[in-house]
């Protein structure tokens, strides 16, 4: 991709559970603060961007929302099958290892 590019990613806010949220940011490297009302502000240096509840998330500029995506999508599964029963082993980022006993 030449240098001069610019790339967008769209990202529904609305439809995202802050906790999932937060453990996909915390993966990404960054520092996550909850306050009471349930908005989450996040920081990686100098760098800042927030999430309110239901509504919208800003980012900072360069914010690679595609590996947001696919974190939040990890977590997701993780959350969910365990919540089933499911024995979850991450055996490198992005791959899951799903096990039941039956």
């Amino acid at each position: 991709m030449p240098c001069d590019t610019v790339q967008y990613t769209e990202i529904d806010a609305t439809k995202m559970q802050a906790d999932i949220l937060r453990k996909a940011l915390e993966s990404m490297g960054f520092t996550v603060r909850e306050d009471g009302a349930g908005r989450l502000t996040f920081q990686d240096g100098s760098t800042f961007g927030t999430y309110q509840p239901g509504q919208s998330l800003s980012v900072p500029e360069g914010f690679d929302g595609e590996e947001l995506t696919r974190r939040y999508s990890t977590e997701l599964v993780k959350t969910r099958a365990t919540r089933a029963g499911w024995r979850v082993t991450e055996k490198e980022p992005g791959k899951l290892h799903l096990t039941r006993r039956f």
